[in-house]
């Protein structure tokens, strides 16, 4: 306790959250809401993202201060474009904003922005996303925040959908050339949305944002070219933007190029090459069901030597768990590498590592069958719960056949069975896929 309140007392926003934390629980100290609120809002007032969240659940509920949802909201809202992605803090701005009329959300917003605006003329001032009893967090500078605050309103993440608002945002940060913002600043202005549509600006902003190696701008001013919008059309300069894109792994960029080989743009017609980078495309999230019929095209030994180059490229990436999985499901086949679902094993753990639900998947099948592993129906429901959780189709049907055919029988659960295999068919219908 009086190492913490030394360290608040010498600003320190990670020893005034920790001393926060001990009044609100009475640890070590006589139980104080007010106290505890009091050295919350410094720490947040420095960009303590967890602070901020916190005074946030004490506005909102009026514990240690009066009740006020306009501060609850705007400080949710800094939490939240730092990326605080834990204690409730998105589903916390769904539940405020219903509760606040027009003006007082406008005011919540405008506070917000004035904070962020203030802050970025600094750029020294730093935004954390951590939580308590944390030696230090993840730090960014606030000029790179308002941009995700700008997406937030665009995707409606946290907040209701509000062009408008997220121009206001993307303005801040593109007026300082960061290139995520000069990026969808461009988009706004290519749709028309919260602002004229102006083509010849969208590009100026996607060129600003490409020669900042930032890959949705390479992407976007390559489609520009590739369509001649805001500029003369260009298919050289548009293969140029597509190439250096899709080596940072945009799958939209791998399979444009992909499609120009296949549509001989700018290039000879090369269908081995379309397959290999609607392949990859493929693996990077962006699925094309022509890929397939392209693949039947092939001969034996183009298919073989497209999948070796589809290989080779993924080992290129590898330190992307998308490209992880991918060589994964490789190895585990035997397509472009020798089968050896030992290696397969390897490569889908360290994707496991990032969350990634198709990897937990695969762990999840392999030790169901036995596969590079050893059989093991506890092993496979867990890492098909891993994956379950991210609503992945298949997990949840395996899950409910695990539970159904199991003779574990601490595993074997009919009721289990049934509940997956209808959450299987619901998470099918959302994601529109056959099954």
């Amino acid at each position: 306790m009086t190492w913490y309140r030394r360290s608040a007392e010498q600003g320190d926003p990670n020893g005034q959250s920790n001393l926060d934390k001990m009044y609100l629980e009475g640890w070590g100290v006589q139980q104080n809401a007010s106290e505890a609120a009091k050295w919350y809002l410094k720490s947040a007032e420095q960009g303590w993202a967890y602070g901020q969240t916190e005074l946030c659940h004490m506005y909102a509920i009026g514990k240690g201060v009066p009740t006020d949802l306009v501060s609850a909201y705007m400080w949710c809202s800094l939490a939240a474009a730092a990326g605080q992605k834990q204690w409730g803090c998105k589903e916390m701005l769904l539940e405020i904003a219903p509760k606040l009329k027009p003006l007082e959300m406008a005011e919540a917003k405008q506070r917000a922005y004035a904070w962020f605006e203030q802050r970025s003329k600094d750029p020294k001032q730093k935004h954390w996303a951590v939580g308590p009893f944390t030696l230090w967090g993840i730090d960014t500078d606030e000029v790179r925040l308002t941009a995700g605050l700008g997406l937030m309103y665009v995707e409606g993440v946290g907040v209701p959908k509000d062009d408008a608002e997220a121009v206001k945002w993307y303005h801040l940060d593109a007026e300082r050339g960061d290139a995520p913002a000069e990026s969808y600043m461009g988009e706004r202005y290519y749709l028309g949305k919260g602002v004229p549509k102006d083509y010849d600006q969208a590009v100026d902003l996607f060129k600003r944002s490409a020669e900042q190696d930032w890959s949705p701008g390479q992407h976007n001013l390559a489609s520009c070219y590739h369509q001649g919008i805001g500029v003369a059309k260009n298919e050289a300069e548009a293969l140029k933007w597509f190439r250096k894109a899709a080596q940072q792994g945009n799958g939209e960029s791998l399979h444009d190029l992909g499609a120009a080989y296949l549509m001989g743009w700018g290039v000879p017609k090369d269908e081995a090459a379309g397959y290999t980078w609607l392949r990859i495309a493929q693996a990077a999230g962006v699925e094309d069901p022509n890929v397939y019929q392209v693949a039947a095209n092939l001969s034996e030994k183009q298919l073989k030597d497209a999948d070796l180059k589809v290989a080779e490229w993924f080992k290129s990436h590898d330190a992307d768990p998308k490209f992880q999985v991918a060589l994964a499901h490789m190895y585990y086949r035997g397509e472009g590498v020798a089968k050896d679902p030992a290696v397969a094993s390897d490569w889908a753990r360290r994707a496991a590592k990032s969350e990634n639900d198709r990897a937990q998947f695969l762990l999840g099948l392999m030790h169901g069958y036995g596969t590079g592993v050893v059989k093991d129906d506890a092993e496979a429901v867990k890492w098909y719960l891993k994956a379950a959780e991210q609503s992945h189709p298949m997990a949840l049907n395996n899950l409910g056949w695990l539970y159904a055919t199991s003779v574990e029988p601490n595993i074997r659960n009919p009721q289990k069975a049934l509940e997956y295999a209808l959450k299987a068919v619901a998470a099918t219908k959302e994601k529109s896929q056959n099954f």
